[in-house]
């Protein structure tokens, strides 16, 4: 066999035993998960986490159902005491997402740190372009609300909201609410004097 063929085996092997880790149900399941990712994080049935050695948890991290982190050609690092509801997909291959510490998301949000490459089109189908990756950077004590997509490049600043349903494609400063598509400020939120 060839060094190739058993890189390619051990990986489909990990993916395996992930895939069964990940199922196991109950409260029986998120401890066999807090145990094999070796930090106090809780992670909910029915989620993959794909290429689990490029992805750093702080602690006190919490996972919702049917998530999915994907980090096998890229990194996602999350900061201390943050949650992700059900359906958010973390998709960094080719890319980077930082997300600090404090930080919700509401549930089916898309952050993905790549796009398709399309400066060929129509001579090269785009599925045939390949992805050009970035950097996706979220603050502390950030909160995102449900159906929001942060794309590639994009900055959210610490203590932000953004609305439900927004599409963030630039930086967001910190103490901001942002709503909309694409997201813009609409006001500043933080204590009144």
């Amino acid at each position: 066999m060839s060094a190739r063929f058993l890189r390619l085996l051990l990986v489909e092997i990990r993916t395996h035993i992930c895939r069964l880790v990940f199922s196991v149900p109950g409260r029986t399941g998120i401890f066999i998960r807090s145990m094999f990712l070796g930090k106090k994080i809780s992670v909910d049935p029915g989620c993959y986490l794909l290429g689990v050695k490029n992805i750093q948890f702080g602690t006190n991290v919490t996972i919702g159902m049917n998530c999915i982190f994907s980090a096998e050609a890229g990194k996602i690092l999350i900061g201390n005491n943050s949650a992700f509801n059900s359906n958010v997909c973390l998709g960094a291959d080719f890319g980077e997402i930082e997300i600090g510490n404090d930080v919700l998301v509401a549930m089916n949000v898309v952050i993905r740190a790549a796009d398709h490459k399309f400066d060929q089109t129509p001579k090269v189908l785009i599925r045939e372009q390949g992805h050009k990756g970035g950097k996706i950077q979220i603050g502390n004590d950030v909160w995102i609300g449900a159906n929001t997509c942060v794309v590639v490049g994009a900055t959210i600043g610490d203590h932000c909201v953004i609305g439900a349903g927004s599409v963030v494609v630039g930086d967001i400063p910190p103490n901001s609410l942002a709503v909309g598509s694409p997201a813009r400020v609409i006001r500043s939120i933080g204590l009144s004097s």
